[in-house]
C-alpha cells in the first residue's frame, strides 16, 4: 500500500524541514498519535487528512510523489492515487509520473487521457482500438481486482452492454462488499457504482435501481461516504427519467451533508461531476 511509503518520506520531509511533530499534527490535521503511526507505515490515512498534514510542512503532493523511492510502490496503488487526486482537483498532472508496465500501456493511456471527461465524452473519445482492448480485458478476466476495477470504474459508459453484464456478473459472485474501505480508489465497490451509473445514462431505470438496492443491502449505517455515493446516483437517476425537482432536492442532500463533514475536496469533486453529469442526463 502506498501509505507504507508515504509516511516514512513524510517523516524525512518533515524532519529536514525542522518541524516538531507536535508543529505538523497541528492538532486539527491528526493527532501526535495518529502522526506516529502514520510516520512509521502503520495506519491507513485518507486524502483530506494527508493534504492537511502536508500543508503544515510545505510540501506539495508532486513534491511527496517524486521521491524517488516512490518508483519501488506498487504502480497500481500509485495509479489508483493519482485517478482519484485527478478527480478530486482536476489536475491530471500526476499521472505522468505513474510507472507502468509496458503491457497495460495501451490501457492505462487511455483511461489516463479521459480521466477528467464526462461520462458521454468518454465514450466518444475512446478510440474503437481502446474500447476493444479494455472490452477483453474485463471479459477475460474471472477475478477482478485493482486493475480490473480501475478500468471499470473510470469507462464503464463505453463499454458494451454484453459486457456490463458480464462485469455485473462477474462482481457479484465476489464479496465486493468487504473492500469498500470508504471508498478507496479500485474497489469492486466503485466499478459497480460505475456499472450503474451506465445503466442510468443507457435509460435502463430498473436495472440501475436493481444494482442501487444490491450495493445498499451490503452497507452498514456507519458506511456514510458509501451511502452519500448512493443517494447521488439516485439523483442521477431521477433526473434520467425527468424527476428534476427531486435530483436537484438529493443533490442538495448530498452537497450539505459533505460540508457537515468539512470534506471540502469531496464537495469539489461532487460538484466536478456533476457540473459534467447534470447537462448530459436532462438539465440544459
Amino acid at each position: 500500500m502506498l501509505e507504507s511509503e508515504f509516511g516514512p518520506i513524510y517523516r524525512d520531509f518533515r524532519v529536514s524541514k525542522g518541524f516538531s511533530m507536535r508543529e505538523a499534527s497541528d492538532n486539527k490535521a491528526a493527532s501526535i498519535q495518529f502522526l506516529s503511526q502514520f510516520e512509521r507505515g502503520n495506519t491507513r490515512i485518507g486524502f483530506v487528512r494527508l493534504g492537511r498534514l502536508l500543508e503544515n510542512i510545505h510540501v506539495s503532493m508532486e513534491e511527496l510523489l517524486a521521491v524517488r523511492s516512490l518508483r519501488s510502490s506498487n504502480w497500481l496503488d500509485w495509479w489508483a492515487f493519482a485517478l482519484d487526486y485527478a478527480q478530486r482537483t482536476g489536475d491530471a498532472r500526476m499521472l505522468s509520473h505513474v510507472l507502468f508496465p509496458e503491457r497495460v500501456e495501451r490501457v492505462v493511456r487511455a483511461v489516463n487521457r479521459v480521466i477528467l471527461l464526462s461520462p458521454l465524452q468518454r465514450r466518444n473519445e475512446l478510440t474503437r482500438v481502446e474500447k476493444f482492448a479494455l472490452t477483453n480485458i474485463v471479459n477475460r478476466s474471472q477475478h477482478y481486482g485493482v486493475f480490473v476495477n480501475l478500468i471499470i470504474t473510470h469507462t464503464a459508459i463505453a463499454l458494451p452492454a454484453s459486457v456490463r453484464r458480464h462485469a455485473i456478473a462477474t462482481l457479484d459472485r465476489q464479496s465486493w462488499w468487504d473492500d469498500v474501505l470508504y471508498l478507496r480508489p479500485g474497489t469492486s465497490f466503485s466499478a459497480m457504482w460505475a456499472l450503474a451509473e451506465a445503466e442510468v445514462y443507457m435509460h435502463n431505470s430498473n436495472k440501475a435501481k436493481d444494482l442501487m438496492q444490491l450495493m445498499g443491502q451490503h452497507l452498514s449505517p456507519s458506511d456514510l461516504y458509501e451511502r452519500l455515493t448512493l443517494l447521488a446516483l439516485e439523483a442521477e437517476a431521477d433526473l434520467a427519467q425527468g424527476l428534476t425537482q427531486e435530483a436537484d432536492k438529493k443533490r442538495a442532500d448530498v452537497i450539505a451533508t459533505l460540508r457537515v463533514l468539512d470534506d471540502h475536496s469531496e464537495v469539489r469533486r461532487y460538484l466536478a461531476h456533476t457540473k459534467l453529469v447534470w447537462p448530459e442526463l436532462g438539465v440544459k
